[in-house]
């Protein structure tokens, strides 16, 4: 190959990287603004869907203070502590704080007696907790706020996995299995939102080794379960118990992508 030919040959193979990298940039451009878009839509979701996330914590706070009251009386203050040592806590989205509070207030139900499931995957050695063996808990603590636990704990791939997996907005386990257990999705979109805080956190950091589209992707899929599910709230019966409450929680955000005061 002449010399003329192969300096052809490599601009020309300069070019149609360059091309590559433009079309690679215009994707990434395109995912962010569709991104921000879906951002400004959701803000009303994570308000709604924070309300019945927290409805545990509170009952269960309940009925350690008056089991104490009546068994122990003289471990009120050191409840009372614990629980504005929560609070605080929550009130601050600080995960590691919530986990810690409430290891101690289950060891604190332990010495009163009381059974209420305050318990933190913080401390669990195992790995990925198995779909079909959460699912025999229906009624625990756990069960209901795993997604919570894993991300206090860090464990972000396993949160991932549990929210994101199978097809379609409500073909996921995990989904399936908080509607039959809660007759509502009210608690899955709680749970999408964790993971979708902080993939959009990570999206925020750039990535120098091609990640960030994915992580983009990520976050545009959770942002189109929570718009998909919210927007069917209102077919959603009210009933079933305690599921009924959160439902209309849902509801206050179901205008998202579908013409409500949010969007």
């Amino acid at each position: 190959m002449s010399q003329v030919a192969q300096s052809a040959k490599t601009h020309g193979e300069t070019f149609d990287k360059i091309d590559l990298l433009r079309s690679r940039r215009k994707i990434a451009d395109d995912l962010l603004r569709q991104w921000q878009i879906m951002h400004a839509h959701l803000k009303g979701a994570v308000g709604a869907s924070r309300q019945f996330a927290e409805i545990d914590y509170v009952l269960g706070l309940q009925q350690l203070e008056v089991m104490i009251k009546k068994r122990k009386p003289e471990l009120q203050d050191r409840f009372c502590i614990l629980e504005k040592r929560l609070l605080v806590a929550n009130d601050k989205d600080d995960p590691t704080g919530i986990a810690a509070a409430i290891l101690l207030l289950n060891e604190l139900a332990t010495q009163v007696g009381v059974e209420l499931g305050f318990e933190s995957l913080c401390s669990m050695d195992s790995g990925t907790v198995v779909l079909s063996q959460i699912a025999a808990l229906d009624e625990s603590y756990m069960y209901r706020n795993l997604a919570k636990h894993l991300a206090g704990a860090g464990r972000w791939d396993e949160l991932h996995e549990l929210v994101g997996e199978g097809d379609g907005d409500h073909q996921q386990p995990w989904a399936q299995a908080k509607l039959r257990a809660e007759g509502s999705y009210a608690r899955y979109v709680a749970d999408v939102v964790v993971a979708w805080q902080e993939a959009y956190r990570r999206v925020q950091v750039p990535k120098s080794d091609g990640r960030q589209e994915a992580v983009l992707a990520q976050c545009i899929r959770y942002s189109l379960i929570v718009t998909s599910v919210n927007s069917q709230a209102r077919e959603l019966r009210a009933g079933a118990g305690r599921a009924g409450s959160e439902d209309r929680a849902v509801d206050s955000g179901a205008g998202i992508g579908g013409g409500g005061a949010g969007a």
